[in-house]
C-alpha cells in the first residue's frame, strides 16, 4: 500500500500526457536534391508513441521518460509543474526526426495553461522522470554526443530529476542507458 499513490500518479500522469499531447499538426517543407523538389511533412507531437502510425498510437510504445519544460522545486521527490513530453526510446535529434511519414519536431503538451506548452524540446527541458524499468541518459547534443546525464529506472515515479547545469536548456537527444 506504500507504493499506492506513486502508482496512481504514473497512471495519472501518462493518461494525462497521452490526453493531452499535442494533436498532429502538420507543414510542408520542400528541399531540392539534384535538381527535384521533395515535400517533406514536418510533424509536431509531444510523443513518439502517438506519432508512430496513422492511427494516432503505436501500441508496442509505452512511453516511460517524461521530459518537463520546468525544474522540479524538490529534485527525485516533486514532479515539476510544467507542460510534458512522454517520451520513449532513442531519439537522435528532439527536432529532426525523420522516417515515412515525416519529419518529427517533439514539442511539450499543449493541454492546459502550463508553462511550455507548445515549445520545442529541445534546448527548452530542465528536468525527467525514468516512470518504468528503462533507464535514460539525455545528450547535449544530438546524435547522442557531447554531455550527458544518467536517469536510472523510477518505476513508481517518485518524482522528477532536474537536470544538471550543463544540460538544462541545452538538451538535443535521448537514448537507453
Amino acid at each position: 500500500m506504500v507504493h499506492a499513490l506513486p502508482a496512481f500518479r504514473n497512471i495519472s500522469r501518462r493518461a494525462a500526457a497521452i490526453g493531452l499531447a499535442v494533436v498532429t499538426c502538420a507543414g510542408v517543407t520542400t528541399f531540392a536534391t539534384e535538381g527535384r523538389a521533395h515535400a517533406v511533412t514536418v510533424i509536431y507531437s509531444s510523443s513518439p508513441c502517438i506519432s508512430r502510425d496513422s492511427r494516432g498510437f503505436d501500441p508496442d510504445c509505452e512511453a516511460d521518460l517524461f521530459i518537463n519544460y520546468n525544474s522540479s522545486p524538490q529534485s527525485g521527490v516533486q514532479p515539476a509543474p510544467g507542460a510534458i513530453a512522454d517520451m520513449y526510446g532513442d531519439i537522435y535529434d528532439f527536432s529532426a526526426g525523420l522516417d515515412g511519414n515525416g519529419q518529427y519536431v517533439f514539442v511539450f503538451s499543449t493541454g492546459g495553461s502550463r508553462p511550455g506548452a507548445g515549445q520545442q524540446i529541445k534546448n527548452n527541458a530542465a528536468s525527467a522522470d525514468p516512470c518504468g524499468v528503462n533507464s535514460y541518459r539525455i545528450y547535449y547534443n544530438s546524435g547522442y554526443t557531447g554531455h550527458s546525464q544518467y536517469f536510472g529506472s523510477d518505476r513508481y515515479c517518485d518524482g522528477d530529476f532536474n537536470f544538471d547545469s550543463t544540460l538544462k536548456n541545452e538538451d538535443a537527444s535521448e537514448h537507453w542507458s
